[in-house]
């Protein structure tokens, strides 16, 4: 259904189910749904409410607000919970203002009552992966997006030789890109997104051509509080042909009940997409205990250690590398005295290294070739009345290689890192995110390392989600 409105002065209009007992959607007090409109306008629109108790039909709220979109768009909305002595509701898209809005797919789901037990592990859990059937839009998928750039999508024929009979693909071309993504994913709906279980791993895997080289696998999560952004966990390269983009997941945290994925464009190009699975890791139970040969046990170790280890990094030679930088120590910190050690297993001999900076709280990594990446660090400690956790972070980087027992200096991160996670990559490059930065404040800044010519790359060549990626993460 669509309307226009011109010589706008005041009010609004809008589509909606019929107030009446047929058609109006029962619903039943203590509960709460989810709302799903389809539409294309030219302006912003307003997702609205009305309900039915024994006094009659009143408005009950405007939900949220829908961005202006010229591509189909859907507009999704979790209700409050219902008042007792509600029976009824009806909703629909408002426009108030001159502009085209038109509607269409108008969808309701219970939250309590409509999702499904999670299958079995191995098990598909996406809804029609394939896009073969719905249109204009693939059924059980949203095509969803943020930030200024131009964008044209819709279904295309084009499919792997190997695709099963009937499917078809998402194809999304971006131009005039300052900022943002656009992707497709499966529908925030019980019905739709697939139901996860709390601590377990699911592999995740896309078909897909791109031309280019920015695009990422990214997931969201469903809780009692609605849906959110969790995480990327790839970047798949530009490819012409088709390829695979798989990933696995970390375990699913505590309250997430259903995750939404999909691959992700934010630069100018094409992406196509197809064979969208997710399927749960399958984890076979471990047999009985093996014992220390092969399970391991521990030792205490007869030497002290010369140093308060904050940090201790294997190295391929078989030796240990510890690292206490000031060791959580104000005075050393202030007498610029940061110590490390490397420790000899074989022998049980430590030998002393020279610290550059207080690499206290840095975070560390090892690359390909075996030296050891350190990142971030202690740039100040806490003033009188600061909290006691108010570092301010360190943007200096350096590397310590084992052939010489050094520490050798490398370009600054962009910003401060206190207490920040560093992730090797499948290529080798290294990714950083998290702590404090300068003013000792939780930092947005997402930072890549580039193995290749051992560097930071400015913030500008790195995708950023403007996110505080926490303190100390562990991505594996």
């Amino acid at each position: 259904m669509s309307v226009t409105i011109a010589g706008y002065s005041s009010g609004d209009r809008k589509a909606i189910q019929k107030e009446s007992a047929a058609c109006a959607p029962k619903v039943t007090a203590g509960e709460t749904y989810n709302l799903g409109i389809w539409y294309q306008s030219t302006v912003k629109v307003s997702i609205t409410t009305f309900r039915h108790t024994a006094s009659g039909w009143s408005y009950w709220g405007d939900l949220g607000q829908a961005a202006a979109s010229a591509a189909w768009t859907q507009a999704q909305v979790a209700t409050p919970t219902v008042p007792a002595g509600t029976d009824q509701i009806a909703f629909g898209l408002s426009i108030s203002a001159d502009g085209t809005l038109t509607t269409d797919d108008y969808s309701m789901f219970a939250t309590s009552t409509s999702t499904p037990a999670p299958p079995a592990a191995g098990s598909e859990l996406v809804v029609n992966g394939t896009l073969a059937t719905g249109n204009p839009v693939p059924a059980c998928f949203t095509a969803t997006g943020w930030g200024t750039r131009t964008v044209s999508q819709g279904i295309s024929s084009d499919v792997p030789a190997t695709a099963a009979a009937g499917s078809r693909s998402w194809s999304i071309t971006v131009s005039n890109y300052a900022s943002g993504d656009v992707k497709l994913l499966q529908a925030e709906t019980p019905a739709c997104a697939p139901s996860v279980k709390v601590g377990s791993k699911y592999n995740v895997s896309i078909d897909y051509t791109s031309t280019s080289a920015r695009n990422s696998i990214t997931v969201f999560t469903h809780t009692a509080a609605g849906w959110g952004y969790w995480t990327d966990l790839k970047q798949p390269a530009a490819t012409a042909s088709w390829a695979t983009a798989a990933a696995t997941t970390p375990a699913i945290p505590a309250g997430v009940d259903a995750i939404s994925f999909g691959l992700s464009i934010s630069a100018n190009g094409t992406l196509t997409t197809t064979n969208y699975s997710l399927k749960e890791v399958v984890v076979t139970p471990p047999t009985a205990d093996p014992g220390p040969a092969t399970g391991g046990s521990w030792q205490v170790h007869e030497s002290p250690l010369p140093l308060r280890s904050i940090h201790s990094t294997l190295l391929s030679d078989g030796r240990v590398l510890l690292i206490a930088g000031s060791g959580n120590d104000g005075a050393a910190f202030d007498a610029g005295s940061f110590k490390a050690s490397v420790w000899n297993p074989t022998t049980g001999a430590f030998t002393d290294v020279p610290v550059p900076y207080d690499m206290f709280c840095a975070g560390h990594v090892t690359l390909p070739d075996g030296k050891v990446l350190i990142g971030g660090g202690t740039l100040a400690f806490p003033t009188a009345g600061d909290g006691p956790t108010t570092f301010q972070g360190s943007k200096k980087s350096y590397y310590f290689d084992p052939a010489d027992n050094t520490f050798h200096p490398l370009n600054d991160m962009a910003g401060g890192h206190w207490y920040p996670t560093l992730t090797k990559l499948g290529n080798g490059d290294v990714w950083a995110a998290g702590g404090l930065n300068e003013k000792a404040e939780g930092t947005v800044l997402t930072e890549m390392f580039k193995t290749s010519t051992m560097s930071w790359l400015p913030s500008g060549s790195v995708p950023q989600t403007w996110s505080f990626w926490g303190t100390y993460r562990i991505c594996i």
